[in-house]
């Protein structure tokens, strides 16, 4: 724990924060990180005032203005505020020692280290928290877009002197291919303290529960159509997809939906969720099913295994050894006779097997948790 003398006042920038519903993963982890550690520092928040893709702002947020949420202050700025100004502002008046950056493109971002580049030696510590989005999957999405940024902004001398985190060995490889001179410190994602007990197998229907953003990177085309071709091949199937989580956008959901369409009765679109929602979907799930091309922390596999779940994911996250372990199982994103496979085994897997299976994924859950603090606890004394 961190003595006194080392307080610091740190302003975390992020595109989405609370209240927010749709932004998933990293809204947890920062709304876990400000209750972790704003009894230690002092913490202020800089972020939109409104959802993705939303046309209201949220209520009861005052934008243009500090809002006192979570126990801390947190600023929302709207689409009609110069974002540049606002952040100049926001430095200026309060001083932070470290601005906490969250996303690499996120806007947000990009106006801090413009303004860190001219403002030169004078600025506070500059840390980054990649986010994921140096990892191939992520930057095989609108790919020229990024790569320009990534280049231009080596170029123009944006990142010199920035510090980034990284949560896993992974990420390290991949800010280390982009930035090789600048300092990376591991830290992964802080999960929810909610941790609860091995559980028995549900009765009834094999539910598999995706509980996280509808996006491209998630994959979940490869899950849709294991289900599709086990329910046309294996009479009697019992098992069910239910996808709980919000789109990143309508015409990505759309396909998604069409798709899941083709599973008849075995398919289930549930929406979004609250994230308080998240222990009542999985108490009652059988399985989660996470086939993403690329995860940075994946808070919904640590959910998973915090409700003693057992998961089938793809081997594009930092959890494969605990399902090599018992917690699961690890399937390339793209075979899919290996869901298929994974998918029937889970329904046939026994009692006993799965009351050890859940058992492991609390040990698992418990394990993540302690290591996540302890390296938060470290990272902005380095």
């Amino acid at each position: 724990m961190f003595c006194e003398k080392y307080t610091l006042k740190i302003l975390v920038t992020a595109d989405y924060f609370y209240p927010s519903i749709r932004a998933s993963g990293p809204i947890r982890s920062l709304v876990n990180f400000v209750q972790k550690f704003s009894p230690i520092h002092e913490l202020f928040v800089l972020t939109r005032d409104r959802d993705p893709n939303a046309s209201e702002a949220y209520p009861d947020i005052v934008a243009k203005q500090w809002n006192e949420v979570l126990g801390i202050q947190a600023r929302y700025v709207s689409p009609s505020e110069n974002l540049g100004q606002v952040i100049r502002e926001t430095i200026r008046s309060v001083g932070p020692d470290t601005i906490y950056m969250n996303s690499l493109m996120s806007p947000l971002t990009r106006s801090v280290l413009r303004f860190a580049c001219r403002q030169g030696t004078a600025t506070p510590d500059l840390l980054l928290a990649v986010r994921g989005e140096l990892s191939p999957g992520a930057l095989a999405i609108k790919p020229i877009r990024k790569r320009i940024f990534l280049q231009s902004g080596k170029v123009l001398g944006l990142f010199k002197g920035v510090r980034f985190q990284a949560s896993s060995a992974d990420e390290v490889r991949f800010i280390e291919h982009w930035f090789p001179d600048n300092k990376i410190h591991t830290a992964m994602d802080i999960p929810s303290e909610v941790i609860g007990q091995p559980k028995t197998r549900p009765s009834g229907d094999c539910r598999f529960v995706f509980n996280s953003r509808i996006a491209p990177i998630k994959n979940l085309e490869i899950a849709i159509s294991a289900f599709e071709s086990l329910n046309a091949s294996h009479r009697g199937f019992e098992g069910i997809l239910e996808i709980h989580g919000s789109p990143t956008d309508q015409e990505y959901l759309v396909k998604i939906l069409r798709l899941l369409g083709r599973c008849g009765s075995h398919g289930r679109h549930c929406g979004p969720y609250r994230h308080d929602q998240i222990w009542d979907i999985l108490g009652d799930a059988s399985f989660s099913i996470l086939p993403s091309r690329g995860e940075n922390f994946a808070h919904a596999i640590y959910e998973s295994a915090a409700a003693g779940v057992p998961f089938l994911i793809s081997d594009r996250t930092p959890w494969t050894a605990a399902a090599h372990n018992g917690c699961g199982w690890v399937i390339d994103p793209d075979d899919l006779d290996g869901w298929k496979n994974a998918i029937i085994n889970a329904i046939n897997m026994s009692h006993d097997d799965y009351l050890r299976a859940s058992e492991k994924c609390i040990e698992a859950a418990r394990e993540m948790q302690s290591r996540a603090h302890h390296q938060h606890e470290a990272l902005f004394l380095s």
